[in-house]
């Protein structure tokens, strides 16, 4: 081995100091989130720090209804889809209105990991109580589209 490859296989990468670094910051992070919200390393803070956090199962899942009414605007049957979150009376509570993309439905206006979302963030005590309700709106925009 020539002094040149010598002294290269003693220095210290760029990519490895970042790479511990970042490393480092990763566990000071869980470290942190542990003292501060007296929660494991690994658990919803420490994912929502590492950008990483999904909605935290709850023991009851959120209540999701679908039924066919009839619409008097649309002239016809169509689906209404609810959402509510479990263990909470549907009367009087706040609803949020889910709008469906184009060429879609009520049924499919439900993104991600949504209800599972609600059920965690109500139980929680993260929002106050309150559910999603969407319907069928057709083949079209929500808004007046004239060519």
């Amino acid at each position: 081995m020539d002094e040149a490859n010598r002294r290269g296989a003693r220095r210290v990468r760029r990519r490895t100091v970042l790479a511990s670094v970042g490393m480092a910051g990763v566990a000071l992070t869980g470290v942190a989130v542990t003292t501060s919200a007296g929660k494991a390393p690994l658990g919803e803070a420490m994912r929502s720090a590492l950008g990483a956090a999904a909605p935290v199962p709850t023991t009851k899942p959120a209540v999701i209804k679908v039924e066919r009414v009839y619409s008097a605007s649309r002239g016809r049957e169509v689906d209404l889809l609810t959402v509510l979150p479990p263990g909470v009376p549907a009367a009087g509570l706040p609803m949020s209105v889910l709008l469906h993309g184009l060429h879609g439905s009520a049924r499919r206006a439900l993104v991600g990991r949504l209800p599972d979302a609600l059920a965690s963030a109500v139980g929680r005590g993260a929002v106050s109580p309150f559910g999603f309700v969407a319907v069928d709106g057709g083949d079209n925009y929500w808004h007046e589209n004239v060519p």
